[in-house]
Formats: structure tokens, sequence, C-alpha cells
């Protein structure tokens, strides 16, 4: 969060440590939003990172096997992590 956004000092450690502990309080608030209103949101994500397929070279079987296997762990995992 700090160090790889371009902090330099030991302010950065301190500000990005006292925005995790505001967060904090934040957290019971993110979790009252249902999911119907997070949605689209999650929807247009999923089409960016679906439209970065259409520039595989689709020819090459090394480039797109782990592409599809990538993209099939992804729902079935239910983590973009895993996938």
């Amino acid at each position: 969060a700090g160090v790889s956004a371009g902090g330099r000092t030991g302010l950065t450690a301190v500000v990005v440590a006292v925005l995790f502990l505001l967060a904090l309080f934040f957290a019971p608030l993110a979790g009252s939003v249902p999911a119907f209103a997070t949605a689209p949101a999650l929807l247009f994500v999923a089409v960016l990172m679906a439209s970065g397929m259409a520039e595989i070279d689709w020819d090459d079987i090394t480039v797109a096997a782990p592409v599809v296997i990538t993209a099939l762990a992804m729902p079935f995992t239910y983590s973009i992590a895993n996938g």
C-alpha cells in the first residue's frame, strides 16, 4: 500500500496504518450493503477482465491453455486468487 504506491518515508507507513485502523470502523457499514447493490459493479469488473482475453493468441497452445484453465478455475472455485 505505502511503499509500492511510491511512499519514501516512515510517515507513509504511519498514514497507511492509521487509514487501515479507520477502515476497521467502516467494515460493518460495508457489510450492510446488500448483494444486489454491488452486483452491477462486479459485473462491470468481470467484463473488464474478460475483455483482455480478446488479445490472446488463441493459435498458440502454450498461451491459450493457461488462459482457459484460469478462466474456468475462477467461477468453479469462487475465487479470483485461486483462478
